[in-house]
């Protein structure tokens, strides 16, 4: 609700509904194969870091 210069509230109209919604990224295709991609990068830095420790002598 929009004010005008006396205090008085001004009913605002209803806007288009030309406007975008947002979308969830997820929902895509694309979006799950970068998730998903992300993922495997992660487990297998931590997997290979683990490796590359334990060779060394440090675990």
């Amino acid at each position: 609700m929009a004010q005008d210069k006396n205090n008085k509230y001004i009913k605002e109209k209803n806007k288009d509904k030309s406007e975008k919604k947002y979308r969830n990224p997820v929902m895509s295709k694309v979006g799950k194969i970068i998730i998903v991609t992300l993922a495997l990068a992660m487990a297998l830095s931590g997997v290979i870091s683990l490796i590359i420790m334990a060779c060394i002598g440090k675990l």
